[in-house]
């Protein structure tokens, strides 16, 4: 959740999945395999996560 929080790239195998949502982590682009996809995401930071995880004044 933490990586989540604060909008960074997690890389996950299926087997992880239910710690994925007992932590609240929603898929969106940036929640991918543990292959070249994750390296691509990690890259980056995912800001259309903001508004979800909290309040822009």
């Amino acid at each position: 959740m933490n990586a989540f929080g604060h909008l960074k790239a997690i890389g996950a195998s299926d087997a992880a999945q239910p710690l994925l949502d007992k932590a609240g982590v929603v898929p969106d682009d940036g929640v991918t395999g543990l292959d070249s996809a994750f390296v691509k995401a990690a890259s980056q930071r995912f800001y259309a996560r903001e508004p979800l995880l909290r309040l822009l004044a």
